[in-house]
């Protein structure tokens, strides 16, 4: 054999070498060609679900395209680059199998398991003051504390796995809060801002294993306090049912009234954090001694005209929370 021929033989097995190591690399390593992705990232149970390839090395449009979900085929085609389907209950996996044909570097497959899970955020505002008996939610105010404990719902092998047995990882405004992430953190506290108008917060869970992993968010708008004046009555107490409206005429001799500084921040969830500033006609005036919140007026036997009163309120300590409301009472003659 000639020297050529041999050299000719030699490029040729080389040629068929490198073919080969090609259709090897491309059914193995070739796989980090094309990336698998889900929208949303961290589907929950029972949610539609968008799977999809996405290349950058290559024409997915001219590729031809198998999806199998579960074992079945769903959808084949040249550039069917995603599909859309329904996720599981808690708990039960949709396995994805996706094969793509027809690319430079032969058949390339790639897969996803996915297992949903869910997470629920139940949130307080820890120190918002609310007046005695009432049925409604504390509400936060800017520079006020909440509370975030997730209730997550995940299973593996059918069981739930129990929250303090899970791992946390807790972002508060697009941002990763480390100090409170970690194994059995499922509880968040933080101190609102001067300037936030809204918390947003979100969290994922999974066990040990990572085998899934749940989402939650909470959104939490951020309210001005607010001040609520009421009638405390000899015999009854504070009439809570219903508020002083800005303007009334008095029909007794006196009157004692309480204000109620709604959603201020105050460490013992009493009044002692705050100070009250009565104003009468212009000229400032005390509250009890026993509350400085509530205020006593007397009419003089037989005067008549009007009282202008107003009240601030502001916190000692979390200096942006103020808030301020006025009262005209009629009395006498010109009722």
């Amino acid at each position: 054999m000639s020297a050529l021929k041999k050299i000719f033989l030699l490029l040729f097995v080389l040629v068929f070498l490198l073919f080969f190591i090609a259709q090897v690399f491309a059914q193995t390593t070739g796989n980090s060609q094309v990336s698998l992705s889900l929208n949303p990232e961290q589907p929950g149970p029972r949610q539609k679900t968008t799977a999809r390839l996405v290349s950058y090395a290559m024409d997915l449009n001219r590729a031809s395209i198998t999806w199998v979900l579960d074992g079945k085929k769903i959808l084949s085609g040249i550039g069917e680059k995603e599909f859309s389907f329904v996720t599981g209950e808690v708990g039960e996996t949709s396995d994805i199998n996706v094969s793509i044909g027809s690319t430079p570097l032969g058949t390339i497959t790639k897969s996803l398991s996915l297992t949903p899970g869910e997470i629920i955020l139940i949130w307080e505002a820890s120190d918002s003051y609310t007046p005695p008996f009432y049925k409604g939610k504390a509400l936060p105010p800017a520079q006020g504390n909440i509370k975030i404990v997730a209730i997550p719902n995940i299973k593996s092998g059918g069981l739930l796995i129990k929250p303090e047995n899970l791992v946390y990882k807790w972002r508060r405004n697009d941002k990763a809060v480390e100090a409170n992430s970690g194994f059995g953190k499922n509880t968040l506290v933080i101190r609102n801002g001067y300037t936030d108008l809204v918390e947003k917060i979100e969290v994922t869970a999974s066990p040990s294993s990572g085998d899934t992993t749940a989402f939650g968010r909470a959104i939490i708008a951020l309210i001005d306090p607010q001040i609520i004046l009421y009638e405390n009555r000899p015999l009854e107490g504070v009439y809570y049912e219903s508020m002083l409206p800005e303007r009334f005429t008095l029909d007794n001799e006196e009157i004692k009234i309480n204000a109620e500084p709604y959603y201020f921040s105050s460490p013992d969830k009493e009044k002692s954090a705050l100070l009250f500033s009565w104003v009468i006609n212009g000229e400032k005036t005390l509250g009890d001694k026993s509350d400085p919140g509530a205020l006593s007026l007397r009419i003089d036997n037989g005067a008549s005209g009007a009282s202008n009163i107003s009240l601030g309120v502001k916190n000692k300590v979390s200096f942006l929370q103020d808030a301020n409301t006025n009262l005209i009472i009629k009395f006498g003659a010109t009722r």
